[in-house]
């Protein structure tokens, strides 16, 4: 990343499928959702990581994604009498329950959900010394599996509220609130929150649930360059994340089957590095840009071809902007796939060695 001019890692540290966090203040969490004993996070060596990256001038901006995308890990609290504080936890049909299996959501009536998040905040954050920004997640959230619970129900009763869609984003807002002040609490200062589009993140939502003094929007959504106009002329600031042009997961096939491709083609550099995003935000509200891997078909053996060299395309783009197409800097694009190549990093190959050999000799 260094190397490359990229100065920000979001680390996606936990989801429903595993909670890989050793924390020493709450060990059943790795306990009940790691993979594995050996397959954790320590606190050290978290550390580690974030020092290793800040000598080479790259922050980490940590992810504890609320309210979905949270499941393994959870299930202790229950048989320690502190309630159900994940609820639709590896339910089947998962297709009810949530967007992609395993399935599982906070429960957002319990105040025990809140405490217990609250600690996770708080020895997470200890971990990460800059408290500028802080990534909710915040996404994806399937009103179904709320409504499909009893205990959420029963509160939206109590509360005064039925079983709308408003109702449920009222609940959901209601629960980033107080998320909100949780992580403040745990930080002791108020750092800009980061959500992902999302169906709160709608016009008529946002402007009740998410306040532009403390939120940045992560746009996810196609549309991506009209939706950072609207949303800088709102206020927000935002972190440009096209998928049709950014989004270096896709291309693989369906992780689940053989369904439909859930986000189409691969993104090849070219793509990457002619998404032209900036124009008509506001001046000064466009924070930067971010190239999205998740890793449902991605590990250790192929991450550094998956990224490398197409991340390098995306810093050009975010740095200088330039006017020009990627046929301008193909040249210089496979000499920096070298260099990487060179300092030990797996970079796919773009072209054969006799085009780099060879300047301007391989083109249609």
């Amino acid at each position: 990343m260094a190397a490359s001019k990229l100065n920000t890692l979001h680390w996606h540290i936990t989801d429903s499928h595993a909670f890989p966090l050793a924390l020493h203040a709450l060990p059943n969490m790795a306990y009940y959702g790691a993979y594995s004993a050996r397959q954790v996070y320590t606190p050290g060596q978290v550390r580690d990581l974030v020092q290793y990256a800040r000598v080479r001038g790259v922050r980490l901006l940590p992810e504890l994604d609320a309210p979905a995308h949270v499941g393994n890990g959870w299930q202790w609290a229950e048989k320690e009498g502190l309630g159900r504080l994940a609820v639709c936890v590896n339910q089947e049909p998962w297709q009810q329950y949530c967007e992609e299996p395993p399935c599982g959501q906070l429960n957002p009536s319990l105040n025990a959900t809140y405490s217990l998040l609250g600690q996770l905040y708080t020895h997470l954050l200890q971990l990460f010394p800059e408290h500028h920004y802080f990534h909710y997640g915040a996404s994806q959230i399937s009103l179904n599996c709320w409504n499909l619970t009893e205990e959420v129900t029963e509160y939206l009763k109590a509360t005064g509220r039925g079983r709308e869609a408003e109702d449920f984003h009222d609940l959901w807002g209601e629960f980033q609130r107080r998320a909100r002040g949780l992580v403040e609490a745990a930080s002791g200062d108020v750092a800009l929150g980061v959500v992902r589009s999302s169906t709160l993140t709608k016009v008529e939502r946002r402007k009740r649930h998410l306040d532009p003094a403390y939120y940045v929007i992560q746009i996810t959504t196609p549309d991506a360059a009209e939706e950072a106009r609207r949303l800088t002329q709102e206020g927000y600031s935002v972190i440009l994340s096209d998928p049709k042009a950014w989004d270096l997961s896709c291309g693989r096939g369906d992780a689940y089957g053989v369904g439909p491709e859930s986000c189409g083609a691969y993104r090849g550099w070219q793509a990457v590095y002619g998404a032209h995003l900036q124009k008509g935000a506001g001046p000064g509200k466009v924070l930067g840009g971010e190239a999205v891997l998740w890793s449902r078909q991605v590990d250790g053996s192929n991450l550094d071809a998956t990224v490398w060299p197409r991340a390098a395309a995306l810093a050009e783009r975010l740095w200088s902007n330039p006017s020009t197409s990627w046929r301008e800097a193909e040249t210089r694009f496979i000499h920096h796939r070298q260099r990487l190549v060179q300092r030990g990093v797996q970079a796919e190959r773009i072209q054969p060695q006799w085009c780099h050999q060879n300047e301007g000799l391989c083109y249609l």
